[in-house]
This record gives C-alpha cells, sequence and structure tokens, in this order.
C-alpha cells in the first residue's frame, strides 16, 4: 500500500497482489479503507482521504472453501498545507515619474517568507530582489500605463502572486530650459583637458557667450554660445547641461547652429551632435548629427523630438573638428529644451 502518509488529499494505492493462497485458490478480495464505507472488492484498489486523520486499511481474502484471513495497515493523512493569499496596489506620486506598490499578505499554514515585486514595462530597477518589506518603490522611464505584480513566498515554499491593476503616470510639461544661461555652470570637456568658461586662447579649447559682438556666418548678430573645440586636428569640445527635470514626451531640442564668421572664408567645418544623459549614467544615441561649414554662410535650425529619451535628466552638446581646428568657432543660437 502506498503511500502510508502524506499530506491532504492523499491518493493511496492498494495492492493485494501478494497474497498467497493455500490448498484452495482465492475467490474473493475486499479492501476497506476505513472511510465513511469505502471498499474495493478486486486486488487492487484506489482510494482518496479528502481530511486528516488515521485509518486502518483492512485487506480481507477468503478461497473457494470458505476460508478467509486479514491484515490491517495505518494511513496517516495529514492537514493540507495552504498558500497564503496576496493582494498588490499600485500608486502614482503627482508630478513624478515613480511608481509606489503596497502588497497585503495573508499566512497560509506557514508565515511569510518574502516578497518579489516586479513592474511592466520595465521600471528601474526593473524587479526587486526577494526582501522582508512588503513595498516596493519604481522610477519609470516615462509617463504612460504601468502595472505591478507581486509574488509572496512562505516559509515551506507555496506561494501567491497577484497583479495590480493599471495605474497611470503622468508629469507636467518643464519649463523651457534654455542652455545658454546655464553655459558657466555646465561640465565642459575637450580632448585636451577642461577648458574654462569664459576664457579665449585656451590649448583646451573654448566656450563663452557671446551677447551680439561677433557676427554669425549669416550676417547676424545674435546671443549666441561660441564652442571651439581644443586647438589641434579633430579636436573636440562637449557641454553637459543637468535639466531641473526629467525629459517628458513631447519635449523637443532647437537651435541655430552655425560659425562664427571668419575672415578667411575657407576655414571651419565641424560635426554638432547632441546626446541624452540617463541619471544612472546611460547615454543616449546622438539625437542631432549635423555637419556644417563656415564658408557656405547658412545656419541650419535643429529640431529634434526628444520622446525617446524620456527619463533623461541632462543634455550633452558635441562639436568635432573635422580635420583642422583652427577657427573652428562653432556658434549654438538659443539652444534649448522646451
Amino acid at each position: 500500500m502506498t503511500p502510508a502518509s502524506g499530506g491532504a488529499p492523499l491518493v493511496v494505492n492498494a495492492d493485494a497482489s501478494g497474497s498467497t493462497a493455500g490448498s484452495d485458490p482465492i475467490s474473493d478480495y475486499r479492501i476497506d479503507f476505513d472511510d465513511n464505507g469505502a471498499v474495493a472488492t478486486s486486488r487492487t484498489g484506489t482510494h482518496t482521504y479528502a481530511a486528516a486523520g488515521t485509518y486502518t486499511v483492512r485487506l480481507t481474502v477468503t478461497d473457494q472453501a470458505g476460508r478467509s484471513d486479514s491484515m490491517t495497515r495505518p494511513v496517516t493523512v495529514t492537514a493540507a498545507s495552504v498558500a497564503p493569499t496576496v493582494q498588490v496596489t499600485a500608486s502614482t506620486v503627482p508630478g513624478e515619474l515613480v511608481v509606489n506598490a503596497t502588497a497585503a499578505a495573508t499566512p497560509g499554514t506557514a508565515a511569510l517568507r518574502d516578497y518579489e515585486f516586479s513592474i511592466d514595462p520595465a521600471g528601474s530597477p526593473e524587479h526587486t530582489q526577494p526582501q522582508a518589506e512588503n513595498t516596493a518603490r519604481f522610477t519609470v522611464p516615462a509617463a504612460g500605463t504601468y502595472r505591478v505584480k507581486v509574488t509572496v513566498t512562505d516559509t515551506a515554499g507555496l506561494t501567491a502572486t497577484d497583479t495590480s491593476q493599471d495605474v497611470v503616470v503622468t508629469v507636467a510639461r518643464p519649463e523651457p530650459f534654455e542652455l545658454i544661461p546655464h553655459a558657466s555652470s555646465a561640465l565642459w570637456r575637450s580632448g585636451a583637458g577642461t577648458p574654462a568658461f569664459g576664457q579665449e586662447g585656451q590649448t583646451q579649447g573654448d566656450v563663452n557667450v557671446s551677447n551680439g559682438g561677433y557676427l554669425l556666418e549669416n550676417n547676424t548678430a545674435p546671443t549666441y554660445m561660441a564652442t571651439h573645440p581644443n586647438w589641434a586636428s579633430d579636436g573636440w569640445i562637449t557641454g553637459q547641461f543637468d535639466l531641473p527635470q526629467a525629459i517628458v514626451d513631447g519635449q523637443r531640442f532647437r537651435a541655430q547652429i552655425g560659425f562664427v564668421k571668419a575672415q578667411q572664408g575657407n576655414v571651419g567645418r565641424v560635426l554638432f551632435s547632441v546626446k541624452a544623459v540617463y541619471p544612472d549614467g546611460r547615454v543616449s544615441a546622438s539625437l542631432v548629427s549635423r555637419e556644417d561649414i563656415q564658408s557656405d554662410g547658412y545656419m541650419p535650425t535643429v529640431d529634434v523630438d526628444l520622446s525617446g529619451v524620456s527619463g533623461a535628466t541632462a543634455i550633452v552638446i558635441r562639436v568635432d573638428a573635422l580635420g583642422d581646428a583652427a577657427q573652428d568657432w562653432a556658434a549654438w543660437v538659443n539652444p534649448r529644451v522646451e
């Protein structure tokens, strides 16, 4: 008979095939499972014990002469293990790219051990490691619809899972951010080190703001930010501007780009580029990649959708000299995120 013990519901299989006849053949088998009259009248029988308890299974065999013999075996059925239950709720924080989750769990047979949360679509972190706390906080990359899933596990290894209703993260559109007023506090780097803002003639390159003091290649004299790569062939310069709020869907980077007008018309050839930086340090692919020359007298306009970098918290502008860096006074007119 197997098994002799286990948790309810317990399925027990009895087999009397090992019974040995005496002088007359065995003619009748009776297996009494001791559970409300459950009886099998063949060599084998199966019975399911739904309730916990101790039962006695009795086998009786009878031969053709009417002689009989019996044997018993005990069956111990323990109470069924009950899994925990859990319900998770998700909520948002007004104006923030945040989803909070709280799990309410009820233990079953065993004590609760840990919770594991995940968010869909992915956030940061995408999921938590098993933890004792019944709450989690997710930073999501952009406004949108999210849901949170939780799995609770007890000390017996039984689990329960629940998924929250959808929550909608909305973030107010940030105020326009103009780069020029923040140029002095931006993080500047070049191929030769760190240029100081507002100083000209540095081997590390130059960055300053002109309030119409010099003409641009299109013969206008607006306020602009001039960025010159370090003075070497294929030199470069970058400036990182930290934003007061993370980028949200629908924002754009806009600027007019070109050159400070040079006396020599054949100098000045660079690559303008713009990237975004996320809070964890990841840098996006180029959002802007535009080659320009000084001699064409044309200042192209840049207008790029930033929805693909929602959640980024900094903008990096870059100018690369394409060859000799002499007179590569690259100009940014009204660069802004709006």
